[in-house]
């Protein structure tokens, strides 16, 4: 199951005949093991000081990472006009160890690389353990198998053309709603709505509490 969801997903974003990848338990994990492949790819070139270059909203994940596998981060502060990344001055902090990082259950992601190359940086393994070889592509040896299965058996269900329609749906609804944001007084979108996140910030009410709002009286996901 978790070959064919890779494979659904990899041709889905017109992967070549190389894209491979994991089934990860979410998407810190599957962040995470991003880091760590490019970070062992760095120390076989003989850098061993990794460095992940993010702005300053990027998620936290890579700290988190950072802190586990020994790297450096640095954060690029966001344009002040729109708190959009500031590709002009990443473009300059990149260095020689510089490591650039990219609908159905929360607790599973995937994570696709161009080629092969990428995933072998990403394995741990031991041939030395008494009990035999024992090699892991992911952080955890055990599995969520429910997991899989969900995920597998919705894939299935929506198909290339399901998920196509409902990106269609997300984006439209998602500019819809920047668009009347925008005709709100007080309430300013910060970047640019163009998949599926509305950023905005205001001055007239607590947001926090318009979160909370949203979230008890709207149902809206405030991750």
């Amino acid at each position: 199951m978790e070959a064919e969801i890779l494979k659904m997903t990899c041709a889905m974003f017109h992967g070549g005949n190389d894209a491979c990848g994991v089934v990860a338990g979410g998407g810190t994990e599957a962040l995470m093991l991003a880091c760590l492949a490019y970070r062992n790819r760095s120390r076989a070139r003989g850098e061993w000081r990794a460095e992940i270059l993010a702005p300053s909203t990027a998620h936290p994940a890579l700290d988190k990472a950072a802190a586990f596998f020994d790297m450096t981060i640095k954060r690029i502060q966001v344009s002040e006009t729109d708190d959009t990344a500031n590709v002009g001055a990443m473009k300059r902090a990149i260095g020689p160890r510089t490591c650039m990082y990219g609908q159905c259950p929360g607790r599973l992601s995937v994570l696709m690389y161009r080629e092969p190359v990428f995933l072998r940086h990403q394995f741990f393994t031991n041939s030395e353990w008494p009990g035999g070889c024992y090699a892991t592509p992911t952080m955890s040896g055990g599995r969520d198998g429910g997991a899989v299965a969900t995920a597998w058996a919705i894939m299935l269900r929506k198909g290339r053309d399901g998920y196509i329609n409902a990106c269609q749906r997300i984006v439209e609804g998602t500019r819809q709603l920047a668009y009347r944001l925008k005709g709100i007084d007080g309430i300013s979108i910060r970047g640019s709505a163009d998949l599926c996140v509305v950023a905005f910030t205001t001055s007239e009410v607590n947001v926090y509490n318009l979160v909370d709002f949203m979230v008890h009286k709207v149902n809206i996901n405030a991750k």
